[in-house]
């Protein structure tokens, strides 16, 4: 995958979760006396939302906003969530590449700093199960052509997780409207159980290829830099 198709991955990580979070507040059942004299005052104080371009700007760049803010607490609240699943097996099958990333190093005082680092994490992130994670993305950030993989898997993670909560509030605009007699509202409750149920449970898997996936490029990296080193050494 090219930079490009990266960019616009990540892109779409802010914007799609906060388009279908922003639908589902759109839906919640709000007494329409309520959003009348806010509606009126938006449209009497700036004008310009009068525009049907300008408003639909100003409601992707709402979307947007409020992808970001998703950012911020998806990926926390996913791993909270799921972390029974699986640190048990990052942490299993991350000990026998922290060997060979170890020898990669090929430093005990940086790997030992590593590692005590790592153990102030709260149990439930990736720094605990995986303690050279961190490390080998900044290694990875020096070589552009792996970095572009690393960062495809990071934006598909945040784009799932950033997903859940907008599908739990279209859960709840379906049970709402459910109770108060809405028939359609069904269909609200399925799609939002069905996206929520999804993102649960192939977040753990996406979890383990990121992380174990970012450590091997960054073994891939240092080894190549320890031969160009020996390389440009026999060539002196």
């Amino acid at each position: 995958m090219n930079r490009v198709s990266v960019t616009i991955v990540d892109f779409m990580a802010f914007l799609v979760p906060g388009v279908v979070l922003l639908f589902g507040l759109t839906l919640a059942p709000v007494p329409d006396d309520w959003l009348a004299p806010l509606s009126q005052t938006f449209s009497a104080r700036i004008p310009l939302l009068n525009n049907p371009w300008a408003a639909g700007g100003c409601w992707i760049l709402s979307a947007y906003v409020l992808g970001f803010l998703l950012r911020l607490v998806s990926l926390e609240l996913m791993n909270v969530l799921t972390s029974h699943k699986w640190v048990g097996r990052v942490s299993h099958q991350a000990s026998e590449l922290s060997k060979i990333l170890e020898l990669a190093i090929n430093d005990e005082h940086l790997a030992t700093a590593l590692k005590a680092v790592s153990k102030l994490s709260d149990g439930r992130g990736v720094s605990e199960c995986a303690p050279y994670f961190h490390f080998a993305k900044r290694v990875i950030r020096t070589r552009p052509e792996l970095w572009v993989e690393a960062e495809r898997l990071e934006a598909e993670v945040r784009l799932a997780a950033g997903l859940f909560i907008p599908f739990i509030v279209l859960v709840i605009d379906g049970v709402v409207r459910i109770s108060h007699g809405v028939a359609s509202a069904l269909v609200l409750l399925l799609v939002g159980l069905a996206g929520a149920t999804i993102v649960f449970h192939t977040f753990p898997e996406r979890r383990i290829k990121e992380v174990l996936y970012d450590q091997l490029l960054a073994i891939i990296a240092l080894r190549q830099s320890v031969a160009g080193k020996q390389q440009g050494e026999g060539a002196a």
